[in-house]
């Protein structure tokens, strides 16, 4: 389970040697500066370690910007070691839960490198966007606490439905006649691709293509029947698309990976694993059916609910998370 740790005489010195990937080094600051600012700043940042159960992943520092008087995710981090493993996006929103414990529901400011668009995307997948400022080539993002507490999503999940499958018939030929062999595959992954299986209604989808080769010839398809790309989220191995078109068609997810994509081969083995184990099926659906009712209107605390679930079938079926 992912927590955060302060920073502390115990563990400063594995602090100091974490570091970025050879991409974010133009873009990240050390980890020994970012410690440096909390020293000068006591009263205002808020330095810790971001761990997996006992060990050291990443690095992120809250805190109080005086000079322009908000809060703000100060420095973020994961070593280059444990990069899209899916720490980023679960740490940012610990951090931000940490901020509006201490101080209310305020907004979280942040600056991203202007160029640094993986980092970009990343907040953006935890609620955050821009605000048009640009200052020293950083980019000024900005999480609305009360944009987020009014529209708060409704987790949903339902007994399975027979009709979910042809739900995917009716996606798969329409992304199939538009992109003809550059799809090997149209493989229906996700909860609703188990029968019996409880879900959240929505499609989820996996185009397999042969190689990177292909994908703007994809994109290009795909773009001409409604769907948007959105980049990988934060999780490599998998491009993501939104659907804007004819809205007759089921909500859906939608993903291209590679043939050789290890997110790929999670969905599929995962998807294999309980098409061929019931008694998993019956088990899963239970776990999903009491968070939806724990965690209405919090999704986070609702797929923390069955990670320990989704971790022990990757562990039988050979998969690190």
């Amino acid at each position: 389970m992912v927590r955060l740790k302060p920073v502390t005489k115990e563990n400063i010195e594995d602090v100091l040697k974490l570091s970025v990937s050879k991409e974010q080094k133009d873009f990240v600051i050390s980890t020994a500066e970012s410690l440096a600012k909390a020293y000068v700043y006591p009263d205002t940042a808020y330095p810790f370690g971001v761990y997996d159960e006992n060990t050291l992943v990443g690095f992120i520092m809250m805190g109080f910007y005086e000079v322009k008087g908000y809060y703000t995710l100060w420095e973020f981090m994961i070593d280059h070691k444990y990069q899209n493993k899916g720490y980023g996006r679960v740490a940012l929103k610990l951090g931000m839960e940490y901020i509006w414990d201490k101080f209310g529901p305020v907004d979280i400011y942040t600056g991203v490198a202007y160029k640094n668009s993986v980092a970009k995307r990343l907040y953006e997948s935890v609620g955050f966007s821009c605000t048009g400022l640009i200052e020293c080539e950083m980019e000024e993002m900005r999480y609305h606490k009360e944009t987020d507490s009014n529209n708060a999503k409704h987790v949903v999940v339902l007994p399975y439905d027979r009709k979910w499958a042809k739900d995917f018939t009716h996606i798969r030929d329409e992304i199939g006649q538009a992109l003809g062999d550059l799809a090997l595959q149209i493989e229906h992954v996700g909860s609703t691709s188990v029968e019996g299986l409880s879900a959240k209604p929505i499609i989820d989808i996996d185009i397999v293509i042969k190689d990177h080769s292909v994908f703007d010839e994809v994109l290009s398809g795909l773009e001409k029947i409604g769907y948007r790309h959105e980049g990988n989220l934060g999780i490599e191995g998998r491009e993501a698309f939104k659907y804007e078109g004819d809205k007759s068609l089921k909500k859906h997810h939608l993903y291209v990976c590679e043939i050789n994509s290890r997110e790929l081969k999670r969905h599929m083995a995962f998807r294999d694993y309980l098409r061929s184990h019931p008694k998993a099926v019956k088990e899963y659906s239970r776990i999903k059916e009491e968070g939806a009712k724990l965690y209405p209107y919090d999704i986070d605390k609702y797929i923390e609910y069955k990670s320990s679930f989704i971790e022990n079938i990757y562990s039988k079926i050979g998969i690190s998370d």
